[in-house]
């Protein structure tokens, strides 16, 4: 059998498509068009999917058809037009990913099988998200989507689209590959077709060998029903799923016949230029440029022909012997819209349109199969010589460039009274004069691609001093972006390789374990296998490594378990029944902040007075509590060991030996029980070496404070200081700003290098969700746009984007999430994936506890465990609850964690579960271990440098870093953060926004809105105190209303 298949389009749930995009009309039109086979498109979409559940049945092994009772439109196609129409499922996805700089690449996904949609559907609903789009956004690479597919079913299909397209591609020239290979790495054997799109067609193609192993198709990617065809594909061979892909597979075969072609330069990226400097080029004049737009002097958007005559080894008219046919046709609306003079879409065209449909057929036949006399007889004799003209490739195009779609004239002048696009605003090149560059001047020229890549540079004179120092303790105070973790690794490389220490004897500190991996890795790059050897540990971390190896301990002994109090609903219950009062989570918080200045119940007390005599009497009972069920808190992890070295010499005396060399990073935040450990080590050390910044202490809630940098120099009165100055992170005007809202003099502070770039911008907004809007559309902005609507209706300007960027490389940063909602809700919307965290215990805590308990002989009691857990596992009732725990209590920790993920409700919690399965794999069997390092895990730690934006709390970003930084809520009463009761600590506000205001390397943007939504409310805003320090030629602002642009279906003319 010969049918026509358009396998690539969409449904009306893809953002920027015509809402008759749906099953009655593509099946409609279907018939008009000539094909036999139409992709649903779409099918990550719950919604979608749903829908096609009701209207469509199989008909075919893996194919589908509409129901009878679904066929509304059916009266509207004429009736030389009637026949069958088959749905295949498929969808196209859309990722963007970080893998050596930003990479955009679309792909079409096929699924036999409803089934299988809605298992595709759950995995990566678990991603990103699939229900603001039918084309989904998703952080992933492409690679990892094609390995998703190939489990999701074993007959799945995998296909790049539209492998050109410069923007979103997998050989795009913004943003993607060399070769298939770099792109799908060992799965590239499952790639065996590849979507040339419209501004290519199969003779480009041709000219790169890379390429004869995979048939070429060609489908519309259809934004409305009547782009329908506009490319397709011809097969001879059965009406079946597996038949039809078999014969793409096959290139041998007969069974795919080839494809038929929209004139390449017809398609909106054909050539090079910019839209909005009505400038269009060749890549011969493009070369010349420097790869500039001759208007503007930015970097010109490089299209389709540019990018193959780049990768291409043969030359043009190259023809592989195994080569499929092609046909380039001209869409039937554009042939009449020539002959009648008018638009394609203007009535006289339709009427005549659907009048040669009624008298000859399908539109493909009218275009290809039909003798010139039937179509005269019919539609005139201008009609005929039109088609005979486009049938023998006669034609005059205009091409398409930087979203532009180009225009394909049939008749020369005076050959007609008018003639289309008559005295045109877009300067294009004559189209019979272009000129084709040699390879060698493409390898000569070759554009230099953008790397968001590290710059490489060796250590200044500040760090190398620091590096260098010898004989007395060094206190190195290191603002943001100056190096801190380079020089500290650098120094402990250095000790070893000048014999001044040995591995072993290291001992580094650090705030988390997420910057204790980060040392260790850059250490292994300097110093090998001595990396290996260092303890490299978080205070937490060494203090419980330390008890472990102690049989006993103040009423516990090694086998003891940690609890965190504040995230453990039943220890909160066990402690009110204990104290006979109502233990609130600012109790605890009290609790734990007395215990990080090392006071016990009695010492709270008697320094507190007697309005501490009831927190003392639940504190007893705390610790009481703690003792009776071996466990100990976080506090403990430090507080225990300070304990045991005072008490006991011998043992202070052996550690003190075991790390002569210490080390400290992030000083400013530790607490009075911290520095006491330090101390009682760096008071027999043989070099000691502590950094940090006091302009970054954030952490006096806590317990923590930077006077400890005094403390030092008082304790250790031979230290030297060294001060690192040059920032190798953000722009000047950034720097500025942060040192002049923080107080202080910028010359003496930081400096850095790299060119203002930008002002620092501050965003006036009428409502926080107007706020919310405004992030997301600075967002797509600097992405150069999340799609094709981004692009195509203005949203975004893409002209000279020099800077690459992928979602990881925005973060949006909150002093409270209560602040998060609108931003959440207005990222969902749009379709650009996310993670929120903060620097609190990892979210998930809860299953931590329900593990510990597990692995515990002295677990909670059933009853209250499953209190704790029932809004997280699907289990009907507590019987149901202990007879689970019977099972699990018998197996081991993989088979645990496999029925949890069965058995969990959040997508979150299960992302944690399974995250949390390889951690425990790397423990084997020792389970007190395992359980350590997932106690004193937290959000922070386990952020995912996934492509998504990183929405964080202020405190959670310390230590991280962003191209594109915003800063949400620069509102009083927010910064800095009233809440009622509380003590305000306006210094320690101001560092925090100090903090905030560094993590952003090229663009920072401060935003407010003049009303917010606050605890149930909505409230008038003013801007918060610290901005008014900034000098005003720092800053620009705007301030916009924005409002939402309705996603219009876009015309292609």
């Amino acid at each position: 059998m010969n049918y026509f298949a358009d396998l690539h389009i969409h449904s009306y749930y893809s953002r920027a498509t015509s809402s008759q995009l749906n099953l009655e009309h593509l099946h409609s039109w279907g018939q008009m068009k000539g094909l036999r086979v139409i992709a649903t498109g779409d099918i990550t979409h719950p919604k979608w999917l749903a829908e096609m559940r009701e209207k469509l049945v199989e008909s075919a092994a893996g194919l589908y058809r509409l129901r009878d009772d679904a066929r509304t439109t059916q009266r509207e196609v004429p009736d030389a037009c009637a026949s069958d129409v088959h749905f295949v499922l498929s969808g196209e996805v859309s990722t963007i990913y970080k893998k050596d700089r930003v990479r955009k690449v679309h792909s079409v996904i096929f699924l036999p099988t409803f089934d299988a949609v809605e298992k595709l559907q759950k995995t990566l609903d678990r991603i990103g998200n699939i229900h603001s789009d039918g084309r989904p956004i998703l952080g992933l690479d492409t690679r990892d989507l094609l390995e998703i597919t190939l489990e999701t079913d074993p007959r799945a299909q995998f296909i790049p689209a539209h492998i050109w397209t410069p923007w979103f591609s997998v050989f795009g020239s913004k943003s993607g590959f060399e070769t298939l290979e770099e792109c799908f790495e060992d799965l590239t054997p499952h790639i065996f077709a590849l979507e040339t799109g419209l501004s290519s067609d199969p003779p480009m193609n041709w000219r790169l060998s890379m390429l004869d192993a995979y048939t070429l198709v060609s489908n519309s990617d259809a934004h409305s029903p009547a782009k329908l065809a506009r490319e397709a594909n011809l097969f001879q061979t059965d009406l079946t799923y597996d038949a039809l892909f078999n014969a793409l597979k096959d290139k041998k075969s007969d069974a795919f016949w080839g494809t038929i072609e929209f004139f390449p330069q017809e398609g909106k990226y054909h050539m090079d230029g910019h839209r909005k400097c009505h400038s269009c080029t060749t890549p011969a004049e493009t070369i010349k440029n420097n790869g500039l737009c001759p208007v503007c002097g930015k970097p010109a958007v490089l299209g389709v022909s540019y990018r193959i005559e780049e990768l291409a080894d043969r030359p043009p008219g190259y023809t592989p012997p195994d080569a499929k046919p092609f046909k380039s046709l001209i869409p039937l609306p554009e042939v009449l819209g020539e002959v009648l003079d008018v638009g394609p879409t203007s009535k006289r065209v339709e009427q005549l349109y659907h009048h040669l449909l009624q008298e000859l057929g399908p539109e493909l036949d009218i275009l290809m199969k039909r003798s010139l006399s039937d179509i005269r007889s019919v539609g005139g004799d201008l009609v005929a010589e039109a088609i005979s003209r486009m049938r023998d490739g006669k034609i005059e195009p205009i091409p398409g460039y930087d979203g532009e779609f180009g225009i394909i004239k049939i008749f020369k002048e005076g050959e007609r009274e008018k003639i289309l696009q008559q005295g045109s605003l877009f300067v294009r090149p004559d189209s019979n004069k272009v000129d084709t560059p040699n390879q060698a001047t493409f390898e000569k020229q070759r554009r230099q691609k953008v790397q968001d890549v590290e710059r490489e540079y060796g250590l200044n004179d500040e760090q190398r001093l620091a590096v260098e120092h010898r004989g007395t303790p060094l206190i190195v105070q290191a603002g943001p972006g100056t190096g801190k973790t380079r020089t500290l690794t650098h120094r402990l490389a250095s000790l070893i390789e000048t014999g001044d220490a040995q591995a072993h004897e290291i001992l580094a500190f650090t705030f988390t374990n997420k910057a204790a991996t980060e040392m260790r890795s850059r250490l292994e790059k300097l110093s090998g296998d001595d990396a290996k050897r260092m303890t490299i540990e978080t205070y937490h971390a060494f203090g419980a490594a330390f008890l472990r190896q102690q049989e006993s301990f103040f009423e516990r002994d090694d086998k003891f378990q940690i609890l965190s109090p504040i995230d453990s609903p039943v220890f909160r219950n066990e402690l009110a029944r204990a104290s006979g009062e109502k233990i609130s989570r600012s109790t605890l918080e009290k609790i734990s902040f007395l215990k990080a200045q090392g006071h016990s119940p009695e010492s709270a007390q008697e320094q507190m007075g007697e309005r501490a005599k009831q927190l003392s009497a639940i504190f007893a009972h705390y610790e009481r509590l703690l003792a009776d069920q071996n466990a100990v808190d976080f506090d403990d992890l430090v507080n225990f060991p300070v304990r045991l070295l005072l008490q006991c010499p011998e043992l202070r005396r052996a550690l003190q030996a075991r790390h002569p060399i210490l080390a400290v990073d992030e000083f400013q935040d530790i607490n009075k029980a911290q520095y006491e450990l330090f101390r009682l080590l760096a008071i027999t050390a043989r070099d000691v070496c502590v950094i940090g910044d006091p302009d970054q202490a954030i952490y006096g809630f806590r317990g923590a404070s930077a006077v400890y940098f005094n403390q030092f120099t008082h304790d250790f009165p031979q230290a030297t200081s060294i001060r690192l100055k040059r920032n190798y992170r953000s722009a000047q005007s950034i720097l500025s700003a942060s040192l002049q809202m923080l107080g202080r003099n910028e010359e003496q502070h930081l400096w850095s290098a790299m060119s203002p770039e930008v002002k620092v911008h501050i965003e006036v907004s009428p409502t926080d969700r107007a706020e919310a809007e405004f992030v997301v559309h600075r967002i797509e902005q600097h992405l150069g746009g999340t799609t094709f609507f981004s692009l195509d209706s203005d949203r975004v300007d893409a002209r000279g984007a020099a800077e690459e960027y992928g979602f990881s490389d925005f973060a949006i940063l909150l002093r409270s999430r209560r602040l998060a909602s609108p931003l959440m809700e207005a990222l969902t919307r749009s379709g650009i994936p996310y993670q929120c965290i903060d620097d609190s215990a990892s979210a998930p805590q809860v299953f931590a506890h329900f593990i510990a308990a597990l692995l515990n002989p002295r677990r909670h009691n059933d009853a209250e465990l499953f209190e704790e857990m029932k809004n997280h596992l699907s289990v009907a009732d507590v019987h149901e609850f202990e007879n689970a725990l019977k099972e699990l209590v018998e197996i081991d920790l993989p088979s645990i964690f496999d029925w949890l993920v069965k058995n969990s409700k959040q997508d979150e919690e299960i992302r944690f579960l399974k995250k949390t399965k390889e951690l425990a794999r790397a423990f084997g069997d020792n389970k007190d271990q395992f359980l350590d390092a997932l106690m004193l895990q937290k959000q922070i730690d386990s952020l995912e440098r996934a492509d998504r934006v990183q929405v964080l709390t202020m405190h959670a970003s310390k230590g991280l870093e962003f191209p594109v930084v915003f800063v949400i809520g620069c509102e009083d009463g927010i910064m800095p953060h009233y809440l009622p009761g509380q003590p305000l600590d306006v210094d320690e506000e101001r560092r925090l926004l100090y903090v905030a205001m560094t993590r952003a390397r090229r663009h920072l943007y401060l935003t407010r809105a003049k009303k917010r939504a606050l605890f149930g409310k909505e409230q008038q805003q003013d801007p918060s105190r610290f901005l008014t320090a900034i000098s005003a030629h720092l800053l620009q602002y705007e301030q916009r209303q924005y409002k939402r642009r309705k996603d219009n279906q876009l015309s292609l003319f």
